[in-house]
C-alpha cells in the first residue's frame, strides 16, 4: 500500500511532506514517516507514502488483507434479496 486518502480539517497543500499516525480499527496505530500530499478536494486529500518501515508495511497489508476477507465473508453470509409480492 502507498496511498491514502484522508479527511480532515488541518490544511495541507499539493506537494506538502508531512508525518502521518494513522489510527487503525484494532486500536492500535501505525507511523508513516513521510509521505506527500498528490491531491486535495476540500477537506479531502490523497497522500503517498515515502518512508515506512518495513515492519510497519507488513502489518498494515495483513491487516488489509484480513478486513477484505472479513467484509467477503460477511457480504456472504447475508440472505439473498427476496421480492415479495403482495396480493390484491
Amino acid at each position: 500500500m502507498n496511498g491514502w486518502r484522508l479527511s480532515g480539517d488541518v490544511p495541507l497543500r499539493v506537494r506538502q511532506t508531512c508525518p502521518l499516525t494513522v489510527n487503525l480499527p484494532n486500536q492500535q496505530s501505525i507511523f508513516v514517516a513521510a509521505a506527500i500530499v498528490r491531491w486535495v478536494r476540500g477537506q479531502e486529500y490523497g497522500v503517498e507514502t515515502l518512508v515506512v518501515e518495513k515492519q510497519t508495511q507488513s502489518r498494515l497489508e495483513h491487516l488489509i488483507k484480513r478486513l477484505v476477507r472479513n467484509t467477503w465473508r460477511a457480504s456472504r453470509e447475508r440472505p439473498a434479496h427476496q421480492t415479495i409480492q403482495r396480493e390484491h
